[in-house]
């Protein structure tokens, strides 16, 4: 996460549906090296039990984040 420039990201919704959170973010982010900022957005799983996260699961557009990031 240190090669990534997610200032740009804001939160646009959070969701909360029992035990479970949504939190949709979008905005411009930019890979480091390259300095390239582009559009993108995050939706955010959050599970939770008790007072304490149990789960957590980011799902990104991971043809563009490769495509950005170039080959590993």
């Amino acid at each position: 996460i240190d090669v990534w420039d997610l200032s740009g990201i804001e939160i646009v919704s959070i969701h909360v549906d029992g035990d479970m959170a949504f939190v949709h973010q979008r905005g411009q982010a930019a890979f480091k090296p390259a300095s390239r900022p582009f559009s993108t957005g995050f939706l955010d799983d959050i599970g939770v039990s008790e007072g304490k996260f149990i789960e957590y699961t980011q799902f990104v557009d991971s043809f563009q984040i490769a495509k950005v990031a170039g080959p590993a």
